[in-house]
């Protein structure tokens, strides 16, 4: 059986997700130049995934210090990751 076109759209989407969270930081930071108010929103049309999965991908980049810490209400990162921080001490 043959695989329906729909399917096939499906799996390059995924195919065309970021795996790796320095992936998921780098576009994020990309979606913030180009739309500051919204990026996860930016993001989740960029690669066809509901803004949930978005927000799990970056907290995850997050978590391993590879985007800085959010701010509640505001797009962005509010100070450098927490590795960066420890270096300059």
């Amino acid at each position: 059986m043959d695989p329906s076109p729909r399917m096939d759209e499906r799996l390059r989407l995924v195919a065309e997700s970021p795996r790796e969270e320095d992936q998921v930081a780098e576009a994020y930071r990309a979606a913030l130049v180009t739309d500051p108010h919204r990026p996860i929103k930016r993001l989740a049309e960029q690669y066809h995934a509901s803004e949930a999965t978005v927000r799990r991908w970056v907290q995850r980049a997050r978590d391993m210090d590879l985007l800085g810490e959010s701010v509640p209400g505001r797009a962005g990162e509010g100070s450098r990751p927490k590795r960066q921080q420890r270096r300059r001490k």
